[in-house]
Protein backbone atom coordinates (compact mmCIF):
# COMPACT_ATOMS: atom_id res chain seq x y z
CA UNK A 1 0.00 0.00 0.00
CA UNK A 2 1.32 3.43 -0.94
CA UNK A 3 1.05 6.41 1.37
CA UNK A 4 2.40 9.90 1.50
CA UNK A 5 5.61 10.55 3.38
CA UNK A 6 6.32 14.31 3.59
CA UNK A 7 9.67 15.69 2.52
CA UNK A 8 11.05 19.20 2.87
CA UNK A 9 10.40 19.83 -0.82
CA UNK A 10 7.05 18.23 -1.50
CA UNK A 11 4.80 15.34 -0.67
CA UNK A 12 5.74 12.29 -2.72
CA UNK A 13 4.43 8.78 -3.10
CA UNK A 14 6.59 6.48 -1.03
CA UNK A 15 6.54 2.71 -1.04
CA UNK A 16 7.63 1.35 2.37
CA UNK A 17 7.95 -2.21 1.04
CA UNK A 18 10.77 -1.11 -1.27
CA UNK A 19 12.68 1.31 0.94
CA UNK A 20 15.45 -1.24 1.38
CA UNK A 21 16.19 -1.62 -2.33
CA UNK A 22 19.71 -0.78 -3.51
CA UNK A 23 20.52 2.76 -4.54
CA UNK A 24 21.72 3.13 -8.12
CA UNK A 25 24.63 5.51 -8.48
CA UNK A 26 27.00 6.58 -11.24
CA UNK A 27 30.64 7.59 -10.84
CA UNK A 28 32.43 9.40 -13.62
CA UNK A 29 36.11 8.76 -14.33
CA UNK A 30 37.38 11.78 -16.25
CA UNK A 31 40.90 11.77 -17.66
CA UNK A 32 42.88 14.56 -19.29
CA UNK A 33 46.41 14.93 -20.56
CA UNK A 34 48.55 17.66 -19.05
CA UNK A 35 52.24 18.18 -19.83
CA UNK A 36 52.30 14.74 -21.45
CA UNK A 37 50.99 13.03 -18.29
CA UNK A 38 47.66 11.26 -17.79
CA UNK A 39 45.57 12.94 -15.06
CA UNK A 40 42.30 11.95 -13.40
CA UNK A 41 39.85 14.26 -11.64
CA UNK A 42 39.36 13.56 -7.91
CA UNK A 43 37.67 15.45 -5.10
CA UNK A 44 38.19 15.11 -1.37
CA UNK A 45 34.97 14.20 0.47
CA UNK A 46 33.70 16.61 3.13
CA UNK A 47 33.77 15.63 6.83
CA UNK A 48 29.99 15.18 7.01
CA UNK A 49 29.80 12.46 4.31
CA UNK A 50 30.51 8.75 4.15
CA UNK A 51 34.16 8.37 3.24
CA UNK A 52 35.06 11.70 4.85
CA UNK A 53 38.50 12.93 3.83
CA UNK A 54 38.91 10.29 1.13
CA UNK A 55 39.46 11.09 -2.55
CA UNK A 56 36.77 10.17 -5.04
CA UNK A 57 35.65 10.71 -8.63
CA UNK A 58 32.50 12.81 -9.26
CA UNK A 59 29.31 10.84 -8.84
CA UNK A 60 25.86 10.54 -7.38
CA UNK A 61 22.45 8.94 -7.42
CA UNK A 62 20.41 8.28 -10.53
CA UNK A 63 16.96 9.83 -10.23
CA UNK A 64 13.82 7.83 -11.03
CA UNK A 65 13.24 7.89 -14.79
CA UNK A 66 16.70 9.34 -15.51
CA UNK A 67 19.08 7.59 -17.90
CA UNK A 68 22.62 6.78 -16.78
CA UNK A 69 24.03 9.26 -19.31
CA UNK A 70 21.76 12.09 -18.17
CA UNK A 71 22.55 11.33 -14.53
CA UNK A 72 26.28 11.37 -15.27
CA UNK A 73 26.13 14.70 -17.09
CA UNK A 74 23.91 16.23 -14.39
CA UNK A 75 26.08 15.08 -11.48
CA UNK A 76 29.35 16.27 -13.04
CA UNK A 77 27.80 19.64 -13.95
CA UNK A 78 26.31 20.08 -10.45
CA UNK A 79 29.52 19.15 -8.66
CA UNK A 80 32.26 20.57 -10.90
CA UNK A 81 30.68 22.78 -13.56
CA UNK A 82 32.31 20.59 -16.22
CA UNK A 83 30.50 19.37 -19.31
CA UNK A 84 31.21 15.80 -20.37
CA UNK A 85 30.34 13.11 -22.84
CA UNK A 86 29.98 9.55 -21.60
CA UNK A 87 32.13 7.14 -23.59
CA UNK A 88 31.60 3.72 -22.01
CA UNK A 89 30.81 1.70 -18.92
CA UNK A 90 34.11 0.65 -17.36
CA UNK A 91 33.40 -0.78 -13.92
CA UNK A 92 30.51 -2.11 -11.87
CA UNK A 93 30.63 -2.41 -8.12
CA UNK A 94 28.48 -3.14 -5.14
CA UNK A 95 28.99 -1.33 -1.86
CA UNK A 96 27.48 -1.89 1.58
CA UNK A 97 28.18 1.22 3.62
CA UNK A 98 26.28 2.86 6.49
CA UNK A 99 23.53 0.23 6.31
CA UNK A 100 22.86 1.10 2.67
CA UNK A 101 23.30 -1.00 -0.42
CA UNK A 102 24.67 0.90 -3.44
CA UNK A 103 25.13 -0.43 -6.95
CA UNK A 104 27.54 1.87 -8.76
CA UNK A 105 28.22 2.02 -12.46
CA UNK A 106 31.51 3.71 -13.27
CA UNK A 107 31.62 5.53 -16.59
CA UNK A 108 34.59 6.68 -18.64
CA UNK A 109 33.93 10.28 -19.68
CA UNK A 110 35.45 12.87 -21.95
CA UNK A 111 35.46 16.63 -21.42
CA UNK A 112 33.46 18.42 -24.12
CA UNK A 113 36.06 21.20 -24.00
CA UNK A 114 39.61 20.39 -22.86
CA UNK A 115 40.09 23.93 -21.50
CA UNK A 116 37.33 23.66 -18.89
CA UNK A 117 38.32 24.18 -15.27
CA UNK A 118 36.75 22.16 -12.46
CA UNK A 119 35.00 24.25 -9.80
CA UNK A 120 33.87 23.18 -6.35
CA UNK A 121 30.14 23.85 -6.68
CA UNK A 122 29.13 21.75 -3.67
CA UNK A 123 31.54 22.78 -0.89
CA UNK A 124 29.31 21.10 1.70
CA UNK A 125 30.09 17.76 0.01
CA UNK A 126 33.61 18.23 -1.35
CA UNK A 127 36.73 20.09 -0.21
CA UNK A 128 37.80 20.70 -3.81
CA UNK A 129 38.52 19.10 -7.20
CA UNK A 130 42.04 18.43 -8.42
CA UNK A 131 43.70 16.67 -11.36
CA UNK A 132 46.11 13.94 -10.22
CA UNK A 133 48.73 12.03 -12.15
CA UNK A 134 47.44 8.49 -12.64
CA UNK A 135 50.76 7.15 -11.32
CA UNK A 136 50.72 9.39 -8.24
CA UNK A 137 47.22 9.27 -6.76
CA UNK A 138 46.42 10.76 -3.36
CA UNK A 139 45.50 8.60 -0.40
CA UNK A 140 43.22 7.50 0.88
CA UNK A 141 40.98 6.75 -2.09
CA UNK A 142 37.34 6.12 -1.21
CA UNK A 143 36.88 3.47 -3.86
CA UNK A 144 38.59 2.35 -7.03
CA UNK A 145 41.89 1.61 -5.28
CA UNK A 146 42.43 -1.43 -7.51
CA UNK A 147 40.68 0.08 -10.50
CA UNK A 148 43.25 2.62 -11.71
CA UNK A 149 46.26 0.30 -12.13
CA UNK A 150 44.15 -2.34 -13.89
CA UNK A 151 42.27 0.12 -16.08
CA UNK A 152 45.25 2.13 -17.29
CA UNK A 153 47.05 -1.04 -18.38
CA UNK A 154 44.12 -2.90 -19.93
CA UNK A 155 42.27 -0.01 -21.55
CA UNK A 156 44.93 2.21 -23.05
CA UNK A 157 42.95 2.58 -26.30
CA UNK A 158 39.83 3.76 -24.49
CA UNK A 159 41.86 6.35 -22.57
CA UNK A 160 43.56 7.57 -25.76
CA UNK A 161 40.13 7.94 -27.40
CA UNK A 162 38.92 10.10 -24.48
CA UNK A 163 41.95 12.33 -24.77
CA UNK A 164 41.69 12.86 -28.53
Amino acid sequence: MLYNKPTCLDTIKWDPENEDRPYLTVDMVIFKKEAGRLKVLLGQRAPNLAGAGKWHVPGGHVKAGESLIKAAKREVKEETGLEINVEQIIWLEENFENNRHHVTIDLLCRLTNKDQQAQNLEPDKCRGWHWFDIDNLPTPLRKLTNFFPVFKNKHKDAIKHCLS
